[in-house]
């Protein structure tokens, strides 16, 4: 590993695990995913597959839970994406995000102001697949269900009260 490390030209402060996954295991995923040439010249064909690096952090403490629920939430987007298996946005906005694969459909609405809702509501009538909204709310029992009735096919979960459980779990707040 450290031949491999001297190789790049990486610092020594980048030898660890953090360097080492996005400077050498990384591409090396990458290559076998996508195909490469090998040092022959000859081509090796990719296996296929999706790959996406992820950087973690916890969001700094607040002593305002409001001020927390609303930092976790700009910070999860990416989370749902995973879970969703849905990467590619297609739509961003100050209020909201839109992501689609061709199958499934992912919105996460961050804004407390539900004007914008309604706008979003015609992006995804045009969209086709499974869709899910996964909207910002301060109340931890979840989201008015009345105010989304005529939202149809489209599966409505609220942020970041999950998420806010696991934090709880994993980090006193």
């Amino acid at each position: 590993m450290r031949k491999s490390c001297l190789k790049k030209g990486l610092p020594k402060e980048e030898w660890d695990e953090y360097g080492i996954c996005r400077h050498i295991t990384y591409p090396r995923i990458a290559k076998a995913i996508k195909g490469y040439t090998n040092s022959s010249g000859a081509k090796v064909q990719g296996l296929g597959g999706d790959l996406r690096y992820c950087k973690t952090t916890f969001v700094r403490r607040s002593s305002n839970k409001d001020d927390l629920k609303i930092k976790i939430t700009l910070k999860c987007t990416e989370m749902l994406c995973i879970k969703e298996g849905v990467y590619k946005e297609t739509f961003d906005s100050e209020n909201y995000r839109i992501f689609d694969n061709g199958k499934k459909v992912l919105a996460v609405y961050y804004s407390l102001d539900r004007e914008k809702l309604e706008t979003l509501k015609k992006e995804l009538k045009n969209l086709q697949g499974e869709k899910i909204l996964y909207c910002f709310t301060l109340d931890p029992l979840g989201l008015d269900k009345n105010d989304f009735s005529d939202w149809d096919d489209v599966k409505l979960e609220p942020i970041p009260q999950k998420i806010l459980d696991i934090y709880e779990e994993i980090y006193e707040y």
